[in-house]
């Protein structure tokens, strides 16, 4: 962060450039929950469509930079900093925690019915070692090397033990049985793989998604 600070603070077009990298990876986890269904979308269509998606996207981020640059007085309307951003950061914490919580309800069912207390236990862990690795090696002075041996200890051990042991998440979810398709309410209308269903929702521009059975060695 502080070298990316210093290279945003140049002068001229090279200090524009890494303001706006800066701002695009600061900004990315804040949108990507939103963006992901227009990009989704994106990737279905043709070139011109995905090009402008993008264009898009990338306007909106650049548009509060354009209107200050454009008329510099409106600064004087910006928040000044101060303790306030403090409190701000840990209020924002709240909708991000909002969003873990969405996406570990539909990644946890995936693993069985062990998933939630295992994926839960691994996401622990996983802060921990995080914090261990903030705290101590990029704030620490002292023994910098242990808290750093100390976090990738515990980052390796929770990966080998719950993701590869426990939770097996490189293996493809069971396979239902034949002629045993669900389908939940407003949820996707699954169907038996033929060439002929593939062929007709291609001619009727429909997008295909192709789920394969797990194979074996």
């Amino acid at each position: 962060m502080n070298a990316a600070g210093g290279l945003s603070a140049k002068k001229g077009f090279p200090g524009a450039f890494f303001n706006g990298v800066l701002a695009t990876i600061l900004a990315t986890p804040c949108t990507a929950p939103f963006l992901g269904g227009a990009l989704a979308f994106a990737f279905t269509q043709p070139p011109l469509a995905i090009v402008s998606v993008f264009l898009a996207a990338g306007a909106g981020l650049a548009f509060p930079f354009v209107v200050l640059c454009w008329e510099p007085a409106w600064l004087k309307w910006m928040p000044k900093p101060g303790a306030w951003m403090e409190r701000f950061k840990v209020a924002m914490g709240f909708p991000m925690l909002a969003t873990a919580v969405w996406m570990f309800w539909f990644t946890a069912p995936r693993f069985g019915k062990s998933g939630v207390l295992w994926l839960g236990l691994f996401l622990v862990v996983l802060a921990m070692g995080a914090w261990v690795w903030g705290e101590f090696v990029q704030r620490g002075t002292s023994r910098r090397g242990l808290a750093m041996g100390l976090s990738l200890f515990v980052l390796g051990g929770v990966y080998f033990f719950i993701l590869e042991r426990q939770l097996h998440w490189r293996t493809a979810a069971p396979q239902l049985a034949a002629g045993s398709l669900q389908n939940e309410p407003d949820g996707i209308a699954w169907q038996p793989w033929s060439p002929e269903a593939v062929e007709a929702a291609r001619k009727a521009g429909h997008p295909v998604l192709v789920i394969l059975p797990p194979t074996t060695v």
